[in-house]
């Protein structure tokens, strides 16, 4: 238990120093669009970044990994304290397949995508639309229903 809480805490700690080594200001969609799409042009197309962008590119690229990739591992620290204590999954952030859950790429292209077709929400913290998509794309199931007295 301690153990999940605390790298819980240490991506969240990544998550800030980084967003405070970015300029102190939360990053929004915008930045997350910009970021996500060098990211897969990093993994799809790397041969076709141009030398003098690849440190940029590089760097944009981590930025989206990173977020998405905290993301998954926390909603995972979630489920696995969730099932242990016999909570009901429904307060989960969102509910991926388990074994094989949802790679790294697979998570970047549903939070691009997301991004791509929601231009009006990219004013938004990027950690949330990122919550967003995945929530979109992997919903929990409902609630059980509640037995009536």
């Amino acid at each position: 238990m301690k153990m999940l809480c605390g790298m819980a805490v240490l991506v969240l700690v990544l998550l800030v120093a980084t967003a405070a080594l970015a300029g102190a200001k939360t990053p929004d969609g915008n930045n997350l669009l910009k970021w996500c799409t060098d990211h897969l042009r990093m993994m799809d197309y790397p041969d076709m970044v141009p030398q003098s962008d690849r440190f940029e590119v590089g760097v944009n690229a981590l930025h989206c990994g990173e977020r998405i990739a905290g993301m998954l591992d926390m909603n995972t620290v979630y489920q696995v304290e969730f099932e242990r204590k016999g909570i009901n999954k429904t307060h989960l952030l969102f509910c991926p397949p388990v074994d094989p859950g949802p790679s790294l790429g697979q998570a970047v292209r549903i939070v691009l995508r997301h991004l791509q077709m929601h231009p009006e929400r990219l004013h938004g913290p990027g950690i949330s639309l990122v919550t967003e998509a995945l929530r979109d794309a992997f919903p929990c199931p409902p609630a059980p229903a509640q037995p009536r007295r």
